[in-house]
């Protein structure tokens, strides 16, 4: 079989004709067409505009009083700041009101609001058929429909004048806003608050969430609906604020979702998991969360919960347990059931016996009992020990014979050097290693080792030299280096290559310093714990000046969702400067993928004998998960195709594995991006994803293609690639149409040697710029702009 039977070679004259007079006529600069009527005039004399002369407009509230109907006084003015007219409710109108008083935790319960407003099914919902009044001067005031202190109105709600209030408007229409009012109906400051997660706060991994159609984009909102009482009444799920949001969040991980119909399987007994996490919303939409992954250790609760910020006085509440919040997450808990002594007899009851309420639970969790207290229950000891390690790399010297010191050190400690040869660094759960890549533009690492790592009788060709730090300081003869340790207090180690690297190693090098050490945090004084290590980087001069690749993400960014990025068994960690010297242009997933078992099967998800994983398109395709999984369920993200890559074992991973069952394949196709996916800023540096610089013409100025093919070969001469803008782009716009686009007018080359691509470059380089770059008709940066 010949693997390149396997790539999509489509022709490039099939759409020649239609996609270039489609694209050249939108990239023309033709006639602006008339102009338009004007707008409408504002009111005479007031200095009032219509609200439909608006784009955006801010509302804020006045003031509040309850004597029957809330009457609620807002101003609302549009983007230049001039008071507007017009605004409307009712069923099409521009507003919709809750309000909800706080309710104080008493006998260990948390306190919660609870909304006036509630519906037959008693879930909270809004006011908008009351009396608006248009004060004049973008004044306004509303009454509401419902009178709040008539309990026959709210269903059974107790109007409760001592107690904080809130007021919020949801604006339609319009740029979602959410204005929150604050008070007590009886006079006074307002002293009691729950303010426990803040917007701002959500919206680092988010980016802008917007719920229930978009309208619904502030906590303080929220939570004036998701209250205690209010059910779904399809899947008889509470939407309770703190018990829906962390299961969403845990989602798969859910036990309930984890297990699916078999939540136990000791031989007892109990009530199954349902195997879903769901909310059945606006008439009958299914919402589904039990794919959803969150992206960091599911236990740092303080990335939501920050009692230090000022905005959330009440953030540290999280350390108070309740049945509700607690059993959120352990959803494999019945509290009505004595889980005490043999497990078999109520293997999903509490161990601490049957709980009715929640004034008893810090007689268990909290510090010193034997259940200890939520924060210390939720700690991570990997986080907290790898506070006491740092890698360094001082100054590489010698050239195409690199030596290159390296120590590790304890910041913790005033930066106290450790002895490599010693635990952490030797025990079970450690693994170092010095990596060396090399490229012009972009690494490729060519003439240098083709399996590191990978099966012997399925070498790849790309990858940088690796050594073993600790191995070469202790002693332990290694090929072609030698380590010259400085004194024990210094605790330096230079490592040093006694022959040169290959001979296409030329300009800046880059050394990388990347692994876990091992820690006895679960069994003491044995090291058989892991603990990842932020990896770290020095680039250096192999041969002319010191010309660092392009740097395009911040990691962190990366880390508003991941929180410390720790991939391959906690191997690389926290540093894209790394990952590219691995993930670069040339470098697939061969030496992983199962072999062909006839010339037309393959026993791989995807049907491909490998997977291009050149960073700059394996992030974007992870990231853009998939609208259809292979089996044709619904997904949740931007591509045609999932993205399949094959790799370690380790989750998620399918059961089949691949060369010598040391791999298996990582199926990305439910990936469900938190944020606005087209927001590039989102994980790239201000500049650095549009098409200018070097990316106006990247094969002239560089940049390599990107490999999808090797022919299972460590010589990239004969590989076949995609054009590099086109790889970017087609890893998230991966559909026939999409590609079709980018071969005509665009001069992209799919399926061609890199010497092929040079050549066309020469005199037809992609010249997608024309139409994407900045100031162009379908610029990259207004077209992915967050919305």
């Amino acid at each position: 079989m010949n693997p390149h039977d396997f790539v999509w070679q489509g022709s490039r004259l099939l759409f020649a004709a239609l996609m270039a007079v489609v694209v050249m006529a939108g990239c023309g600069g033709g006639d602006d067409g008339a102009q338009g009527p004007p707008g409408p005039a504002g009111e005479s004399g007031t200095g009032v505009v219509p609200v439909s002369a608006a784009t955006e407009l801010t509302i804020e509230i006045t003031g509040v009083t309850v004597t029957s109907p809330p009457v609620v006084e807002f101003t609302a003015i549009q983007e230049d700041g001039v008071p507007v007219t017009g605004l409307e409710i009712g069923r099409g109108g521009n507003l919709r009101f809750t309000i909800a008083k706080l309710t104080p935790g008493i006998n260990g319960d948390p306190s919660a609001w609870q909304s006036y407003v509630n519906n037959s099914d008693s879930q909270a919902t809004y006011d908008r058929d009351g009396a608006l009044e248009d004060l004049g001067s973008g004044r306004f005031r509303y009454t509401f429909e419902t009178d709040i202190t008539d309990p026959a109105q709210t269903g059974g709600v107790s109007y409760d004048p001592i107690r904080t209030h809130r007021v919020a408007i949801q604006l339609d229409g319009f740029p979602a806003h959410n204005p929150i009012y604050d008070f007590r109906p009886a006079g006074g400051a307002v002293t009691v608050e729950r303010e426990i997660v803040k917007t701002e706060t959500c919206n680092t991994c988010h980016n802008k969430l917007a719920m229930h159609g978009g309208g619904r984009i502030e906590m303080q909102y929220c939570v004036t609906c998701h209250n205690p009482g209010s059910v779904d009444p399809e899947s008889g799920n509470t939407v309770d604020f703190k018990v829906m949001v962390h299961k969403i969040h845990r989602g798969a991980d859910l036990p309930s979702v984890k297990y699916g119909p078999n939540l136990i399987d000791n031989g007892g007994s109990g009530d199954d998991g349902t195997g879903v996490y769901q909310i059945i919303g606006f008439r009958g939409s299914v919402h589904d969360y039990s794919t959803v992954v969150f992206p960091q250790d599911i236990r740092n609760c303080t990335n939501c919960h920050d009692g230090s910020d000022p905005d959330t006085p009440q953030g540290d509440v999280w350390q108070a347990p309740s049945m509700e919040a607690c059993g959120s997450c352990h959803d494999n808990i019945d509290f009505s059931l004595d889980g005490s002594g043999d497990p078999k007899n109520h293997p999903l009851g509490h161990s601490g016996g049957v709980v009715t309420d929640n004034s008893e639970c810090l007689t268990c969790h909290a510090t010193g009992r034997v259940a200890k207290s939520v924060a210390e229950s939720h700690a991570n000891p990997e986080q907290l020990a790898r506070a006491n390690f740092q890698f360094n790399i001082g100054d590489v010297t010698g050239g195409a014979t690199p030596s290159i010191p390296i120590s590790v050190t304890d910041p913790t400690n005033s930066n106290a050097p450790y002895d490599l040869t010693t635990d952490p660094f030797t025990g079970g759960g450690a693994r170092l290693a010095v990596i060396i890549g090399w490229g012009i533009s972009d690494f490729d690492n060519t003439g240098g080792t083709t399996n590191n790592g990978f099966p012997v009788f399925k070498p790849t060709a790309a990858q940088p030299i690796s050594i073993n730090p600790v191995d070469a300081c202790d002693g332990t003869p290694i090929a072609d280096w030698t380590c010259t340790p400085d004194s024990p207090s210094a605790g330096v180690y230079t490592l040093t290559k006694a022959t040169p690297l290959p001979a296409t190693a030329t300009g800046t090098g880059r050394v990388g310093f990347e692994g876990h050490v091992a820690a006895d945090f679960t069994t003491p004084t044995v090291f058989d714990d892991e603990v990842a290590v932020k990896s770290v980087v020095k680039d250096f001069v192999i041969t002319g000046t010191l010309t660092p690749r392009r740097e395009v993400v911040d990691i962190a960014k990366c880390n508003n969702c991941h929180d410390f990025l720790s991939l391959h068994g906690g191997n690389r960690n926290d540093e894209p400067a790394l990952c590219v010297i691995c993930h670069n242009p040339n470098a697939t997933d061969i030496g992983r993928r199962p072999l062909p078992t006839d010339s037309t099967v393959l026993p791989t998800t995807d049907g491909k004998v490998e997977e291009a994983i050149d960073f700059k398109t394996l992030i974007h395709g992870i990231h853009a998960g998939a609208q259809t999984n292979y089996d044709g369920s619904e997904a949740h993200g931007f591509r045609e195709a999932g993205l399949v890559v094959w790799g370690f074992p380790g989750a998620p991973c399918n059961a089949f594995g691949g060369p010598a069952s040391n791999s298996c394949e990582h199926d990305f196709s439910h990936v469900r991006f938190p944020g606005i996916l087209q927001d590039c800023e989102a994980c790239h540096l201000s500049g650095t994803y549009e098409l200018e610089d070097v990316w106006e013409y990247p094969t002239t100025n560089g940049i390599l293609s990107t490999t999808i093919s090797t022919l299972v070969n460590t010589d990239p001469a004969d590989d076949l690639n995609i054009s590099p803008t086109a790889a970017v782009c087609s890893s998230c716009h991966d559909s026939l149409l999409a590609r079709s686009h980018m071969l005509v007018p665009g001069s992209a080359l799919f399926g061609e040697t890199q010497a092929t691509i040079d050549s066309a470059a020469g005199f037809t380089p992609e010249t997608c710029a024309l139409c994407h770059g900045p100031g162009r008709s379908s610029d990259v940066e207004v077209v992915h702009a967050a919305r």
